[in-house]
């Protein structure tokens, strides 16, 4: 009786398990990073402006936000809203191209994501260095603003990470190729997609991912922020209902078994 009983909650225990773990598969849908100075032309020029939202052109670099609409073990899916203009333009570029100005090329960043202080993965918006827009990297080493810029006689926002250097860098997921479409003025959208590595999952569930991005490898406007991937309140129902239920149904299971037939040895007492 009893190794029945026990098989018969190891399936019913089983079953909650695999529902269970079903239903904890649910993460929010939607993270929103804006900006602090969203939708304001703070921007200006020379050491005054370092302190800026935007430091030189608006229209060139100001970013907006960054909606990450889809958080899945299967998806992770981003949309960088940001001002990305024509030379010598208020017209957004949709090709990304690089700024010239004389002496340096200032080419879009790539999205980094840090864990603890330490970037370890990158997706570019624009292929460079070998490296594949839209692919989903390991990072061993990244650039900063002052790779591109130190002794250019230009003003930038120093010291910001913007790129990922290539030497040591890991493919880990070669992604879609980014989509960019122009949104009214000098503002950009672009979408990138990839399936996050079973590293990538793992930290963003268990300690959750810093997330940085500027407009131009200047790093003349950043924006930062963190994302967490944590089971959405109904997965967590979902779970307590699925336990409550096998639990009850265990109960109701255990007091509908009948008693085992007793035999005596003594003739004189009938058997039951």
């Amino acid at each position: 009786m009893k190794q029945f009983l026990a098989q018969r909650f190891s399936l019913m225990f089983g079953a909650i398990l695999v529902l269970a773990a079903g239903g904890a598969q649910c993460y929010a849908d939607s993270v929103s990073i804006t900006d602090p100075y969203q939708g304001q032309n703070n921007s200006g020029s020379g050491p005054a402006s370092l302190g800026a939202d935007v430091i030189g052109l608006y229209a060139e670099f100001d970013i907006d936000q960054i909606v990450f609409t889809s958080i899945t073990p299967g998806n992770i899916t981003a949309q960088i809203r940001f001002n990305h203009a024509l030379p010598n333009t208020l017209t957004a570029d949709t090709s990304l191209q690089a700024y010239s100005y004389p002496g340096v090329t200032l080419p879009v960043a790539d999205l980094l994501f840090d864990v603890n202080g330490v970037i370890e993965y990158g997706v570019p918006l624009v292929s460079h260095d070998s490296l594949t827009a839209g692919a989903l990297y390991q990072v061993q080493s990244v650039y900063t603003s002052d790779h591109f810029l130190n002794g250019s006689g230009y003003f930038w926002r120093f010291g910001a990470p913007v790129d990922i250097d290539p030497a040591g860098a890991v493919l880990l997921n070669a992604g879609s190729a980014p989509v960019t479409t122009a949104l009214g003025g000098a503002e950009v959208q672009t979408v990138l997609s990839f399936t996050p590595s079973s590293s990538f999952w793992n930290d963003l569930t268990t300690q959750g991912l810093s997330v940085h991005f500027a407009s131009a490898v200047c790093g003349n406007d950043v924006l930062d922020g963190r994302i967490t991937a944590t089971p959405e309140p109904g997965s967590i129902l979902l779970l307590g209902t699925v336990l409550l239920f096998g639990a009850t149904a265990l109960r109701k299971k255990i007091r509908r078994e009948p008693t085992s037939a007793s035999i005596s040895l003594d003739p004189s007492v009938p058997s039951k």
